[in-house]
């Protein structure tokens, strides 16, 4: 792996609920560590949603290994916001990471 190819400054952020005091809660987003990554696009389609035409793309981001990434936590790149799809030890050596992630509106 070259370094190099990690040029891409990524927010991996945690999902927290909160009560609002009137029995139910809400989603808050915060950063739990700011990494480099390589962002790379995949595949990108259009579908029919709700009778409204929907483009989904799907990217691979690489990013150094951490232990702490989990499927329920989601990438943020400047504006852009990815929810992670899988996630993959390469060869199970703790040194990197693959996440398959599409991204959100």
């Amino acid at each position: 792996m070259q370094i190099g190819k990690l040029r891409h400054r990524i927010d991996i952020e945690n999902q927290s609920l909160s009560s609002d005091g009137q029995g139910g809660s809400s989603r808050a987003w915060a950063t739990r560590a700011t990494v480099w990554s390589s962002i790379k696009p995949l595949r990108s389609e259009e579908r029919f949603y709700n009778e409204q035409l929907k483009l989904q793309t799907t990217h691979e981001i690489l990013l150094r290994y951490r232990d702490d990434v989990v499927s329920t936590d989601r990438i943020k790149y400047g504006s852009r916001y990815f929810e992670i799809v899988s996630i993959k030890n390469i060869d199970e050596g703790g040194r990197l990471l693959v996440l398959l992630a599409k991204e959100t509106n």
